[in-house]
């Protein structure tokens, strides 16, 4: 999964990379989800018809990306299907499936599956509250200070979403 990600936005894996590691040599006692992934967090649904409604992860890094795995045993051309909204976006996204999208401002959701199917997924991401603590010295930046700042750090975001195809 870091791989792919690496592959098709290196510069944002890079910066996700070398911020993990700062936060490892900070506290070694923290363990990434998975031993060489370049995401903070890691969700897990276990269905049996894991379903999601519309929605934007908030809590994310807003100019981070998402990898979302489909899992179980499902018809991908009956259901699962994965919608992106801002796009008017659906594709088929049968079991194994995997997909890198930036959750924080893309609306998305999956589709329903059949009765007697199921679907599962796993989700690897980064929380945004992680590199803000990061980007802040380790601390708490103080709330009425941040209210509509980000860390300097983050002012030129976009630049990281590269442009490989």
């Amino acid at each position: 999964m870091s791989a792919a990600f690496s592959d098709y936005a290196p510069d944002l894996h890079t910066f996700c990379k070398a911020r993990l590691a700062k936060l490892e040599q900070c506290d070694t006692q923290l363990q990434r989800p998975f031993k060489h992934t370049t995401f903070s967090a890691v969700a897990f649904n276990f269905g049996p018809e894991a379903c999601a409604v519309p929605h934007k992860d908030s809590k994310d890094l807003r100019f981070g990306w998402s990898f979302i795995t489909a899992l179980g045993e499902f018809d991908g051309t009956r259901g699962g299907h994965l919608v992106l909204w801002d796009f008017g976006i659906v594709t088929e996204f049968p079991p194994h499936s995997a997909v890198l999208i930036p959750s924080a401002v893309l609306e998305h959701k999956n589709m329903a599956i059949q009765e007697g199917e199921s679907r599962m997924s796993i989700t690897q991401y980064n929380l945004a509250g992680i590199f803000e603590w990061i980007a802040y010295g380790f601390q708490q930046k103080h709330v009425a200070e941040s209210i509509g700042k980000e860390p300097v750090e983050w002012s030129n975001s976009q630049d990281k979403f590269s442009t490989v195809f």
